[in-house]
């Protein structure tokens, strides 16, 4: 089964054992990971910090977030490069300053199920947050400068650098990621048209990436085998429903990423 919690993170961080918490998640052939999409989004608003104390509280062991460039420079946790679906304000990302994002609500659907207000976070409260927490998938979407913003973020945290995994579907993003923080694992995102591509492996290396990240609806077992003959652990994205992870497990991913965690790590313990 799957264990979670403060047990692997101890240990991980005990002086006999020093190695890198996100290395579990980036090598092949460790037990199977999960990782709470959005923090959770079947459990909370997502990218909040709520949805993070959730994931946190619920013990798992890794969760990813979004993270867009504001209007002025600033990286900001949201998933839409328009504000109307996840909050009460409207527009672009990248025309709206920090302090207008920071005064709109990310919860709003989520009143019903008793979430305060929950403002779009800052990427450094995600990161404060789950500190020693969690590992964090960092995934970047388009903006001007991310890539060096991230990189200078984790200059400022050389302690959690072991904790962070950056992923993208913009495989340029992962290449400059890999120029500037060659000691970050970097997970390539493919959608299914991409996937099918008999060069998918190849592709992800080229630009450097060392994991490999397939939609669910395109795995297959020639792909993960292929990839981990490369040496990239194969995660699948997004996985909800019990009896596709399973299917997918027998093909040989290494992680899930799923807006329900305890749902798929009940499966696995079964």
């Amino acid at each position: 089964g799957l264990a979670f919690g403060g047990l692997f993170v101890a240990a991980e961080r005990s002086d006999a054992n020093p190695r890198p918490l996100a290395s579990r998640f980036a090598s092949v052939n460790h037990p199977l990971r999960i990782v709470a999409h959005r923090g959770g989004a079947a459990f909370a608003p997502e990218n909040t910090l709520a949805a993070y104390e959730a994931a946190i509280a619920r013990g798992d062991e890794a969760a990813e977030c979004d993270v867009r460039v504001t209007r002025d420079g600033q990286l900001v946790v949201l998933h839409d490069a328009r504000l109307q679906r996840t909050t009460n304000g409207h527009g672009r990302v990248e025309r709206r300053r920090l302090d207008q994002v920071r005064r709109l609500d990310a919860s709003n659907r989520w009143r019903a199920h008793g979430f305060d207000k929950q403002t779009p976070p800052r990427l450094s409260e995600v990161l404060d947050l789950t500190r020693d927490q969690m590992v964090l998938f960092v995934e970047l979407k388009r903006g001007r400068g991310i890539v060096e913003k991230l990189a200078a973020e984790l200059e400022r945290r050389p302690d959690q650098r072991a904790q962070i995994v950056i992923i993208s579907f913009d495989a340029r993003l992962i290449r400059r990621a890999s120029e500037l923080m060659p000691d970050v694992p970097r997970m390539l995102l493919r959608r299914p048209r991409a996937v099918w591509s008999p060069h998918v492996v190849a592709y992800a290396r080229k630009h450097g990436a060392t994991m490999l990240g397939l939609d669910a609806r395109a795995a297959r077992t020639k792909i993960v085998r292929r990839a981990h003959a490369e040496g990239l652990p194969v995660y699948a994205f997004t996985v909800n429903d019990t009896d596709q992870a399973r299917k997918l497990v027998s093909m040989g991913v290494d992680g899930l990423i799923t807006d329900a965690p305890p749902r798929l790590s009940a499966m696995v313990g079964d």
